[in-house]
């Protein structure tokens, strides 16, 4: 990550700064797919909070800080993102946002954005960010308005009653317990028409939930990505998962 610009402030009883996490993914097939960087409040010291090599290692996963990380797979959608199509009107759910990196993408696409995660402490992260973003591009155009929310979400037992035109969801395929009732809220909460792109590279099982997706009627392709970080280049999965035609 880097610190171009640093302003040290509390969020949720966190010690947080606004920084850029910077985009650099890579194809195979292409070779670099996009760079950039992204404008976000994150932990001013992770690396005293977090043990990224503990979700390898660990078979029962901790809660947070880990939301406070940003993702490999985060970083792989938002470059996706950055050299899609438009995404101006289409409605867009990051799923598991944490820091919401994926979704703070999405908003600059043109989307209109739910951010959900099932802990309050990233949701606060989130709206401190588009708070500060929105200040940011107000002073630029007192006319910019924003349809974006923040919700608490738990995709093991809520229903929100709306569907998507796209779903982000970005290294949250990590425990079988969640693998069918996250398949179901995903099936239900899709537009027909509609995209999920998830990403995964951590745990060994995770085709089971992928073969449960597919068991409902979804199509996958697959891309393999390279996303540098910190001057390594970290493979993850990429996943365009779509409802097969009737």
């Amino acid at each position: 990550m880097s610190h171009r610009a640093r302003t040290t402030t509390n969020i949720a009883g966190l010690a947080a700064q606004f920084s850029h996490v910077d985009i650099v993914v890579e194809d195979d097939e292409i070779g670099v797919l996009a760079t950039g960087s992204v404008a976000l409040y994150s932990l001013a010291e992770p690396e005293r909070a977090i043990d990224a090599a503990a979700l390898l290692r660990e078979s029962v996963i901790a809660d947070p800080p880990y939301w406070a990380l940003v993702w490999t797979g985060a970083r792989a959608i938002a470059a996706v993102l950055l050299h899609g199509p438009s995404l101006k009107h289409r409605r867009v759910l990051d799923l598991g946002c944490g820091l919401g990196l994926s979704g703070l993408v999405a908003a600059e696409c043109g989307a209109d954005v739910v951010f959900g995660d099932y802990l309050e402490e990233p949701l606060e992260f989130v709206r401190a960010s588009l708070a500060r973003r929105g200040s940011d591009q107000l002073s630029r155009d007192p006319h910019a308005g924003t349809a974006h929310q923040v919700r608490r979400i738990d995709f093991t037992r809520d229903r929100l009653g709306e569907r998507f035109d796209m779903i982000l969801a970005a290294d949250i395929v990590y425990d079988p317990a969640h693998y069918r009732p996250l398949a179901e809220f995903l099936d239900l909460h899709l537009e027909p028409g509609g995209s999920i792109l998830l990403t995964e590279s951590l745990r060994a099982d995770a085709r089971v939930f992928l073969d449960g997706l597919c068991a409902l009627g979804f199509k996958d392709a697959l891309r393999c990505l390279w996303v540098v970080e910190d001057g390594r280049r970290e493979r993850t999965w990429l996943h365009n998962l779509q409802r097969l035609s009737p």
